[in-house]
């Protein structure tokens, strides 16, 4: 068999569009990069883009778990002789299963925080307000309004205001409990969804380099870059609206970490919206679980939506280009796991760590499990007496 018939879909969808991406980025930039590699490691740190964060928390426990699994297989090989093959394949499997997810997020992730912070530096201001101006046109044209501002009109200071602000701001919480959920409760589902959420991310950078665009919020809500009038002017004028104290704190803050204290930096991360395209993924993956959970996810996918218009934090225009990038995304990765089970291609050691996590979080459930019933028998003799 061909080797790239053996190859798993995180080769094609992830490791190798990001080698590529890396690739143009550093010809398009290599000024940039060439400055800020020698402190890559700090740089990263510094420069993450929010959607990434919650993978980092998690990403530290599974190393120290892995570290403490692989210990413990070494201590058993030398203690107990007569299990050390048994040991010493479990200690390969997991390294080569430790390997292969270390490098395929440090491959995805590294291009991308270079690349967000290489559009966030050197996006040029023309094309900035250029493209910020044709998405509110496009906005006009789609909605007969501007969504942000018709919408704030309508909710500001009601309950369903908080209800959407919420929604979306939260929006990373909910990625991690199901990062989490899907780690302890089923390894096919992680892997779909882990692909699926950095997948959307490589394939939206080309978009983000070609039509660089900010918030409607920080270029028409509050000119956060303080631009004249005559370079933000519009077809149609932008109708007066009212925003509560309650979005307005929260824009303050947002605000503070998108652009920096100097609002030096672009967040040029528009167009298609993440948050819609990573919602979608998330309501597609979590209703596998249990189909009925479909009528409570799709509303909150719809809030999302609204809320990344609702704050300004998106055009309508985004909201739609993420939900087809999305359909797209779902739609490519469930292709390449069909062609994986087609060609008959050995993915179980892939995410043998999930295997292992999994089992031993059995285990510990069913030792407290014990623990609580005997507790509890105990309890019912004492006060039976």
């Amino acid at each position: 068999m061909l080797l790239w018939k053996k190859l798993p879909a995180e080769f094609f969808l992830l490791i190798l569009p990001s080698i590529f991406g890396l690739i143009i980025s550093l010809f398009i930039g290599w000024e940039f990069f060439l400055k800020n590699i020698p402190n890559l490691s700090d740089y990263l740190l510094k420069n993450l883009a929010v959607g990434m964060i919650f993978l980092f928390p998690i990403i530290l426990v599974i190393l120290w778990y892995i570290f403490f699994k692989i210990v413990l297989f070494v201590t058993k090989s030398i203690l107990d002789r007569s299990r050390s093959l048994v040991e010493q394949a479990k200690i390969i499997k997991l390294i080569k299963s430790s390997f292969f997810f270390l490098a395929l997020v440090w491959s995805v992730i590294t291009p991308f925080v270079l690349m967000l912070s290489y559009f966030s530096s050197n996006s040029p201001i023309d094309s900035i307000i250029k493209y910020s101006r044709q998405f509110m046109t496009w906005d006009l044209a789609v909605f007969s309004v501007y969504p942000g501002f018709w919408l704030n009109n309508l909710w500001s200071g009601s309950l369903f205001e908080k209800i959407t602000v919420t929604v979306y701001g939260e929006l990373i919480i909910f990625l991690l409990f199901l990062f989490v959920f899907f780690l302890l409760n089923n390894k096919e589902i992680f892997r779909r969804f882990l692909i699926s959420i950095l997948f959307v991310a490589i394939i939206s950078q080309p978009f983000w380099y070609l039509f660089p665009a900010v918030s409607p919020g920080w270029i028409y809500e509050r000119n956060s870059y303080n631009l004249s009038a005559e370079k933000l002017q519009l077809t149609q004028k932008i109708p007066e609206y009212k925003i509560s104290s309650y979005l307005k704190g929260k824009i303050d803050f947002w605000e503070k970490f998108w652009l920096g204290e100097k609002k030096d930096k672009f967040a040029v991360t528009n167009n298609p919206s993440m948050h819609m395209a990573w919602g979608v993924i998330a309501v597609y993956y979590f209703s596998m679980f249990w189909r009925p959970l479909i009528f409570l996810l799709i509303p909150l996918g719809i809030l999302n939506g609204l809320g990344a218009v609702y704050t300004f934090e998106h055009y309508g225009i985004d909201i739609i280009f993420g939900f087809l990038l999305a359909l797209v995304t779902l739609v490519t990765v469930e292709w390449f796991m069909r062609r994986e089970k087609r060609l008959n291609i050995d993915t179980e050691w892939l995410y043998y760590f999930v295997t292992l996590l999994q089992e031993d979080l059995k285990k510990l459930l069913d030792f407290y499990k014990k623990t609580f019933v005997k507790m509890f028998g105990d309890l019912k003799k004492l006060v039976g007496r």
